[in-house]
Order: structure tokens, then C-alpha cells, then sequence
């Protein structure tokens, strides 16, 4: 009551917020069965729905044990082999790079922690930084570069992707760090899939340093941790596996995401169905 009344014919139309008039809302018709019938309806939209959300319940416990599965299967084989620390293998390492937002918005995409998705590096929503080319030398990215995320969330941080193929040229920021490896000694794919094992996840939590909301990591920290690194041929046997399960899995989401379409519709169709009376 204490704001200015204004006249609907005043406002920008385009700027205003979508709305339902009183008189709309009444004038709309709704399909309304005697009142013993409205409930038989109620009851069966309920069972229905019922069997709806248990199957997304089992849908759910599918996708958790669906996530598990490449940690629980590295988990398996790498048990037996002589374990090393890290710096016995590493080529170097890199912090990202850091610049003010005003270079932001043109130039290369810039690697963030979120592009570092189930063991890859993904150029997916990477915003672009202006970078000279002494800088895209310094913080580039190559093909079977080792990307390991530094700061974030407790849970999150010491997640590690590879650097594929089709990336494409771009630097990473200063929240990451850039792993190479002695290509000799280690195979990248091999390694990253340790590096994401609960083997050193477990590692990980014990040297973490928490910050404001925070954790963090540095390269100290990497040097000392402790990898199953058996001869570099079992490594590309085992990597070999690994990416035939990651198929399987890959397969798995995708059935995965067409019954949650599937359960979605059909969610609709019995609506739809009730208000027609075929129920």
C-alpha cells in the first residue's frame, strides 16, 4: 500500500514479467468428475507415481554404483606393484596462469577446474584469455599433459585430468597445475587414473591445507606421494582395460539418461491420460 500505483498500459511490455489475470484464471476450464471419481483418480496417480519414483530411487543407486566403478576396478589392479613417489617420474611442473579480468572475453580458451571432468580435460564453457605467445609457450597445453586441480573444495581438490588429442591450443589458470611426465618411465593415462584412485585420494586428504572454504595443495605435496608404477607395458595393459570399462560405463549413462526421459514422459502421459478420464 505504500508504493505508487501504475496504470498496465504504462509499462515496457517487453520488460514486463509474464502473468495470469484474476479473470483469466477464472475463465480457464478444468475436466471435474463427480467427486467419488475425483478420488479414485488421486489414488491412482499416486500409485502410479510411486512406481515412478522407485524407479528413479533405482535409477539413482545405478548411477552412484555407475561412478564407482573405474575407482573400484584401478582399486583392483594396481594392488602388488612396487610403489614409487611421484617425483620419480615427473618431467616438470606448472602452476597456471593468472591475469586481471580485463583480458578476459577474447583470445585462447583458458582451462579451469571444472573443465577437468571424469579424467579428462574438456574445453566445456573455458572462457578466453588474451595471451601473448610467450605466455601460450609458458602455460600452453599439450597432448598427455597431466592437469591437477590445486584449490577447491576438500572433496574436490587433487582431481587430474588428461590433456587429449583435439584440445586444441589454450593455457590453464593459476588453480591448476600442469604435470609432465618422464614418457619413458610413465604412461599420462596410466597415471592419471592412479592419481584419481582412492588410493591416493586417501593421500591427498592427509597433506591437504584448508584455506577460507577451501583446500589446497602444491607441488611439494605431489613430489611425495606414493604411486603403483609397474613396467611401462603392464601400465598400457592395464590403461588398455581401463578405457574398455570406461566404454561400458560411457554406455551405461547414456541408457541412464534415456530412462530419465522415458520416466519423465511418462510422468506427463498419466497426467495427461487422468485429465481425459482413461485412468
Amino acid at each position: 500500500r505504500y508504493l505508487n500505483s501504475i496504470k498496465i498500459e504504462d509499462l515496457d511490455q517487453s520488460a514486463a514479467i509474464p502473468s495470469l489475470r484474476l479473470e483469466q484464471l477464472y475463465s480457464i476450464q478444468i475436466p471435474l468428475p463427480p467427486f467419488d471419481e475425483q478420488r479414485r483418480i488421486v489414488a491412482r496417480i499416486e500409485e502410479l507415481t510411486e512406481h515412478i519414483d522407485e524407479a528413479r530411487r533405482l535409477r539413482a543407486e545405478a548411477i552412484q554404483e555407475i561412478e564407482g566403478l573405474i575407482s573400484v576396478t584401478i582399486g583392483n589392479c594396481i594392488p602388488g606393484f612396487k610403489t614409487i613417489q611421484l617425483k620419480s617420474i615427473v618431467d616438470s611442473y606448472k602452476n597456471g596462469i593468472y591475469k586481471q579480468k580485463q583480458y578476459y572475453g577474447k583470445g585462447l580458451p583458458s582451462i579451469r577446474m571444472y573443465n577437468i571432468q571424469d579424467g579428462k580435460v574438456a574445453l566445456d564453457g573455458a572462457p578466453l584469455l588474451e595471451v601473448s605467445p610467450g605466455e601460450l609457450e609458458t602455460y600452453g597445453l599439450e597432448p598427455g599433459d597431466i592437469l591437477i586441480n590445486r584449490v577447491n573444495s576438500i572433496e574436490l581438490v587433487g582431481k587430474t585430468g588428461l590433456v587429449g588429442d583435439d584440445l586444441g591450443p589454450c593455457t590453464f589458470e593459476s588453480k591448476n597445475i600442469r604435470l609432465r611426465v618422464q614418457h619413458e618411465l610413465a604412461e599420462p593415462g596410466y597415471i592419471v587414473a592412479v592419481l584419481n584412485s582412492g588410493f591416493v585420494k586417501a593421500q591427498i586428504q592427509s597433506v591437504l591445507k584448508p584455506a577460507i572454504g577451501q583446500a589446497t595443495i602444491n607441488q611439494k605435496d605431489l613430489d611425495g606421494f606414493l604411486i603403483p608404477l609397474p613396467s611401462i607395458n603392464i601400465q598400457r595393459r592395464i590403461l588398455e582395460y581401463l578405457n574398455s570399462i570406461q566404454d561400458k560405463v560411457d554406455q551405461l549413462y547414456h541408457l541412464q539418461e534415456k530412462t530419465q526421459a522415458e520416466l519423465d514422459t511418462l510422468s506427463q502421459a498419466i497426467l495427461a491420460k487422468a485429465f481425459r478420464g482413461e485412468l
